[in-house]
């Protein structure tokens, strides 16, 4: 069963980023630079927060945040920055981006114990229907990161963590539905394989 009191700290810890942008005013939608995900599934809960942190002066790199909790009370913090490359490569323009980055992971497992650290380098896609080919506000996207034994720490092997696809359909200018398929394994060990379930907050 899922320790209710580090669900709690996990929920509070990222709405707290939310509630410190109140009174700032209205914002159009393209200041929506950040955003907080919870997404669920039947053994896990997550948190991720993401900011457009604009280094180096070209707006196109992501900060993440994320926290991660299982039934097995298995719990993960993580965090990095990716950054967009390729741009306009293919024919589809904007709509479809790439992004290369890193990772860095601290995990607690349960039964048995074992304290895990590891950096993983990996990238991902993102995917926005053209509103000619699909009328629905649909956007496809996948994560993908792994960290070898080489540059993990404690009695472990390697880290794979995987946004095998997730999508999310826009309901208002800040708020979207997500669904997706998640795997991560740790120290050999898969604490996530489900299907999830959650919102998407942009701020």
């Amino acid at each position: 069963m899922v320790n209710k009191r580090h669900v709690l700290y996990l929920i509070l810890a990222l709405s707290g980023t939310a509630q410190a942008q109140e009174g700032e005013g209205v914002q159009s939608e393209a200041d929506l630079n950040q955003s907080m995900d919870i997404l669920f599934s039947n053994k896990t809960i997550e948190g991720r927060y993401y900011r457009d942190v604009g280094l180096f002066g070209t707006g196109t790199q992501d900060l993440f945040l994320g926290a991660y909790l299982n039934t097995d009370n298995s719990f993960q913090f993580s965090g990095g920055v990716s950054t967009e490359v390729l741009n306009n490569f293919t024919p589809l323009g904007e709509n479809l981006t790439f992004s290369l980055g890193s990772r860095l992971y601290i995990s607690r497992l349960a039964s048995p114990s074992n304290n895990v650290f590891g950096l993983g380098f990996g990238g991902g896609w993102n995917f926005s229907f053209p509103q000619k080919i699909l009328k629905l506000p649909l956007t496809l996207r996948g994560n993908y990161y792994y960290a070898p034994e080489v540059l993990t720490s404690g009695n472990s092997q390697d880290i794979l963590d995987f946004d095998i696809v997730q999508a999310q359909l826009d309901l208002t200018k800040n708020l979207a539905g997500v669904f997706g398929f998640r795997e991560m394994t740790v120290a050999n060990r898969n604490l996530d394989n489900n299907w999830n379930l959650g919102i998407r907050y942009k701020f």
